[in-house]
């Protein structure tokens, strides 16, 4: 379905009719030969907009360069710890 809403109703049946005559089974074997047929510029659907502007800003993406400097730092601890 989700192919369908991309590349169009008439262009996945006639890839899918592609494929089966070569043999080809699978959503993601499918999805390729699309991808491969169409300029995927082309077929991109535009970004989902709300009619709120306030749900429209871009999610906040968290630094989370701290955590990971508690987590190596844990394990330089027990690197030492083992080494005893």
């Amino acid at each position: 379905m989700a192919l369908i809403t991309v590349y169009g109703a008439q262009s996945v049946e006639s890839c899918i009719e592609d494929a089966l005559k070569k043999g080809i089974i699978g959503a993601h074997h499918l999805e390729r030969l699309l991808w491969r047929k169409h300029d995927v510029e082309h077929v991109k659907p535009p970004p989902l907009t709300l009619r709120d502007d306030r749900l429209n800003i871009p999610p906040h993406i968290p630094n989370l360069k701290s955590y990971d400097a508690l987590l190596f730092d844990n394990d330089d601890n027990e690197n030492e710890e083992m080494k005893k």
